[in-house]
């Protein structure tokens, strides 16, 4: 991934670890972590890891919103979709080596990956459950996929390795998330003001942090 880093801050940290914590009380993902990388995209890694792009950070407008994508990854963790898609793209000698001398296709091959109708819906199911029982509201999720819906065909360099690339989006998805939001539910927000700000500042706040290396790999 060339010289990117990941972002580390004592609040950043803690707001990522509370997120995670509601979404991921099993924990079943081994990690979560936040990349400083300015795509916004989401990506599991074989083996439960999620990475978070701090485009997607930056471009949401709630911690609501990145729970929703949160979930959904953790779909791909319970499920090993990640692990199947990659099998079947680069085959089988190339995941179980841990991409050795093919490490850039491996990872091209992470952030080509495209799933399925199916495996798309199931991941989806799991972040509703996720959240109805963190008591956050899908409403976001749906709004942020309606926006994000509305950016295809805009077309920048890095646009062909954002979240939409591998995980497209439809109407009848938006509907389900936004059909999930129950009427007179007590929702509470995925993390509060401060622990937001803290994750939203986490990339720019680490002075440690390696910078992208300015462009598409």
């Amino acid at each position: 991934m060339g010289n990117v880093g990941f972002c580390h801050t004592p609040a950043g940290d803690a707001a990522l670890k509370a997120l995670a914590a509601q979404l991921d009380p099993q924990h079943e993902a081994r990690e979560i972590a936040l990349a400083n990388i300015p795509m916004v995209n989401a990506v599991t890694l074989p083996g439960g890891r999620i990475i978070l792009f701090d485009g997607l950070v930056q471009q949401a407008k709630s911690p609501d919103e990145v729970a929703g994508v949160l979930g959904h990854e953790l779909g791909h963790v319970r499920h090993r979709d990640t692990m199947t898609g990659l099998i079947r793209q680069l085959g089988l000698s190339v995941v179980l080596g841990g991409a050795g001398g093919n490490a850039g296709g491996y990872l091209n091959g992470v952030l080509s990956l495209s799933y399925g109708r199916g495996a798309e819906s199931a991941a989806d199911g799991v972040a509703i459950d996720r959240m109805r029982e963190a008591r956050i509201s899908p409403a976001a999720t749906a709004a942020f996929f309606e926006r994000l819906g509305g950016q295809e065909g805009e077309g920048t360099e890095t646009q062909a390795m954002t979240w939409l690339s591998s995980h497209p989006l439809s109407a009848a998805r938006r509907r389900r998330f936004a059909a999930a939001v129950k009427p007179g539910a007590s929702y509470r927000p995925a993390l509060d003001r401060a622990e937001w700000q803290a994750l939203r500042t986490s990339c720019a706040s680490d002075p440690k942090v390696a910078k992208f290396w300015g462009k598409a790999f």
